[in-house]
């Protein structure tokens, strides 16, 4: 997103509500020495007023102590995050204000002085600094966070967008931001369908590879039905198993009647393999019931079963955040 500047109209911020959030990331050490290594230039330096700058904006996502810079990373790695402004010359030894922004989602959050967040609703009456009345240097390095990860705190698959600007007495009314931000990518976390973890303890070995691979395979007696399965000498054997009961359960009218039935030999030309009353039968049923469960509650996506994420609006996960990392609520 480019950050655009109204300064024609006045609107509270939020409506007046500060989202007391210390954190976004409430690790932020906007005092930390800044890693050695050179940090990535972000590029378009522009002005509210769109003259050209010679100021200039960095900003980088590391996962390895700086070795490298990246934009996408694991729920579960541990960051550290940096930036630096460095100002137009003429600027130096002026007193100005710097400003630090996150974008989350369709909302900007601005940083405050405090070290809360707010958001911002994009017009310059409103914007607030991180470090107000600060006399500039050539160099302003801010660490944004250090050894944090985002999933535990409740951001994973969030996309972050950091920018960053500062004015100057020099330049009354003027402001100088990074055109285009840090972006910050961490990937969603996969978690496995309930169902399949049941059926890779309780169901694959002692009923599939014990029972039912004799004949539901291919080239087997029953290889032309739609329940085909494959031996445990095949790579993935047991995820091609699960979602070949997975689809016929879906997928099949009457599924699921018909996949509880055919193990007690009712239409099922390999006979009764299973008991009524037999703790491989309660498996069975239990495992059937957990699939109905889950393609009821995720649609009809299979994809969805295997790779089901939690999702939390913005505020709902920055409060999750907040409490995880400064122990209380905002």
């Amino acid at each position: 997103m480019t950050m655009k500047y109204q300064v024609t109209r006045l609107t509270r911020c939020a409506g007046g509500k500060l989202l007391t959030y210390s954190l976004l990331f409430s690790c932020l050490g906007l005092f930390s020495s800044l890693a050695a290594a050179q940090l990535p230039e972000l590029g378009s330096p522009s002005t509210g007023s769109g003259i050209a700058t010679t100021a200039k904006f960095f900003g980088g996502a590391t996962a390895d102590n700086s070795v490298s810079f990246g934009s996408s990373f694991g729920a579960d790695q541990p960051l550290d995050i940096f930036t630096e402004v460095q100002v137009e010359s003429g600027h130096v030894n002026t007193v100005g204000n710097i400003y630090l922004l996150i974008q989350l989602g369709a909302d900007i959050f601005m940083r405050l002085e405090s070290g809360e967040y707010a958001v911002w609703d994009q017009t310059l009456e409103n914007l607030q600094a991180t470090l107000p009345g600060r006399t500039l240097q050539a160099s302003e390095p801010i660490t944004i966070l250090e050894n944090v990860a985002f999933g535990p705190a409740g951001l994973a698959g969030a996309t972050l967008s950091i920018f960053l600007a500062y004015d100057t007495t020099a330049a009354t009314g003027e402001l100088y931001y990074s055109g285009v931000p840090l972006t910050v990518a961490i990937e969603a976390e996969v978690t496995e369908a309930a169902s399949l973890t049941f059926f890779r303890s309780n169901i694959s070995s002692p009923i599939i590879q014990s029972n039912c691979i004799g004949c539901h395979v291919s080239g087997g007696p029953a290889g032309g039905t739609p329940l085909v399965y494959v031996t445990n000498g095949v790579e993935g054997f047991q995820d091609t198993n699960y979602n070949t009961l997975l689809e016929y359960i879906k997928n099949v009218p009457n599924g699921s009647s018909k996949i509880l039935s055919r193990p007690q030999g009712i239409g099922h030309g390999g006979g009764a393999v299973l008991a009524t009353e037999s703790a491989g039968f309660a498996d069975w049923s239990q495992f059937v019931s957990s699939v109905q469960n889950e393609v009821a509650s995720n649609g009809s996506n299979v994809q969805s079963i295997f790779a089901a994420v939690a999702k939390m609006d913005n505020e709902q996960t920055l409060r999750k955040a907040a409490l995880l990392y400064a122990g209380r609520l905002p």
